[in-house]
């Protein structure tokens, strides 16, 4: 029989799998160079949502059907429990630093 721990870490993994998916359109759609942005952006949305909600489930926080993502960082369970930075994560800086230099 699965532990409780188990399960939760089967649905943090569903989570986590749904957006990579989504992660996965939107670059399908940047490198055939369709210029769809509008369909990107919805898609990087959807990830970023999903991942928000994978951290949810993986600190036994309820999930509202939302896709308000500033409501899910709000969340006063949220800020008790999951240290949320605000800073770019480590490497995402100087990519973008380079990047804009390229230029």
């Amino acid at each position: 029989m699965r532990t409780p721990e188990q399960v939760r870490w089967d649905f943090v993994q569903q989570w986590l799998a749904k957006a990579e998916q989504d992660l996965r359109a939107g670059r399908v759609i940047l490198q055939a160079d369709l210029e769809d942005f509008e369909t990107v952006g919805f898609h990087a949305q959807q990830a970023a949502e999903k991942f928000l909600k994978a951290l949810l489930v993986r600190h036994q926080i309820e999930v509202p059907k939302t896709h308000n993502i500033p409501h899910l960082r709000g969340l006063d369970t949220v800020r008790r429990r999951v240290p949320l930075s605000r800073r770019p994560a480590p490497g995402i800086e100087g990519a973008r630093d380079e990047r804009h230099q390229a230029r």
